[in-house]
């Protein structure tokens, strides 16, 4: 993921005076004061959708900045400190619906804007086989994620796969 949105910013000076890409496995190291202090964003993307991502996006906006919460978050109540982003003048973003992004998206990877998205995809399964599509959707449940210590970013399936029991 990290290196998709470096090639992005690589590839697109032109439209981006000033990007900093700051990432971290919050798991081995916890994102802390001194860290914030060091890293504080006029705007920052929440991508993950996990409350403790959320507050730290939040905790790096800088006041008068924003925040975009993109996608949606396997916890629809996730809990905000109402006091940073008011007193701080923040500005929170929701972006669920990807309404006219599509043709953009599709220039971007066409024109090489960004890098390889097929690395993007961590599995693929097969819609028509009720096995592996179960399989599939456990696989994002973020509780089986923790337990066995993956992420994982996007399972495609293949509709070109044929439903089980047609024949070819």
């Amino acid at each position: 993921k990290l290196k998709i949105v470096n090639d992005y910013v690589t590839n697109n000076k032109d439209c981006i005076s000033e990007c900093r890409v700051i990432t971290r496995n919050t798991l081995e190291q916890p994102i802390d004061e001194q860290f914030v202090r060091e890293n504080l964003c006029e705007n920052t993307l929440e991508c993950v959708g996990h409350p403790s991502v959320l507050k730290d996006a939040l905790n790096m906006t800088v006041p008068g900045g924003t925040c975009t919460v993109i996608g949606m978050a396997a916890d629809s109540n996730m809990m905000v400190d109402i006091s940073n982003v008011n007193v701080m003048e923040k500005t929170i973003n929701g972006v669920f619906r990807y309404r006219y992004t599509y043709e953009r998206a599709i220039d971007m990877i066409s024109t090489k804007k960004i890098g390889d998205v097929k690395q993007l995809i961590t599995h693929t399964a097969n819609p028509w086989d009720m096995n592996e599509l179960e399989e599939a959707l456990k696989m994002l449940d973020p509780q089986v994620q923790a337990e066995c210590g993956q992420t994982h970013m996007k399972i495609m399936y293949d509709m070109n796969k044929k439903p089980i029991g047609l024949s070819k």
